[in-house]
């Protein structure tokens, strides 16, 4: 399976977000790999007064899985087991609709919070200014 860089994907693209109008800005995306025998489990939560949507591309930057605060919902979600040599790559976004211009706009992300084995790790996604990162949180653990 080729190496291939997040940055070689064709991000002009407007097929992507939540309205399938937006490309996708590099700086706000997180990368994440299902593992050789290990599945993933990823929880979602949201503590936002806009509308906030998270995202997840496959390495072809087709969407898999989409949680909301208002229609999708954000129950819980495991992968199947990785029974390939090679790990599954995927790509986190999250998005928000700006109430000023009912624009939906790529939301930046930080690392909350990991274990120092990787087995977890948790993005905070912002959707205004107050810099809390916890308009929309995703909770992403190896699991067997």
């Amino acid at each position: 399976m080729p190496d291939l860089d997040i940055k070689d994907f064709p991000t002009t693209s407007k097929a992507l977000g939540p309205n399938k109008n937006n490309s996708i800005d590099l700086n706000h995306t997180f990368e994440m790999n299902i593992h050789p025998g290990y599945r993933l489990k990823l929880q979602f939560g949201f503590n936002a007064n806009n509308e906030n949507s998270i995202i997840i591309y496959n390495h072809e930057l087709s969407e898999i899985l989409k949680r909301d605060n208002r229609n999708a919902g954000n129950s819980d979600w495991i992968s199947e087991k990785n029974n390939s040599p090679y790990p599954i790559r995927l790509f986190v976004t999250a998005w928000n609709l700006n109430p000023q211009d009912n624009n939906w706009r790529q939301s930046p992300y930080k690392i909350t919070s990991q274990s120092s084995g990787l087995s977890f790790i948790q993005l905070g996604f912002e959707d205004w200014t107050d810099n809390d990162f916890d308009d929309a949180v995703l909770l992403a653990q190896t699991i067997q």
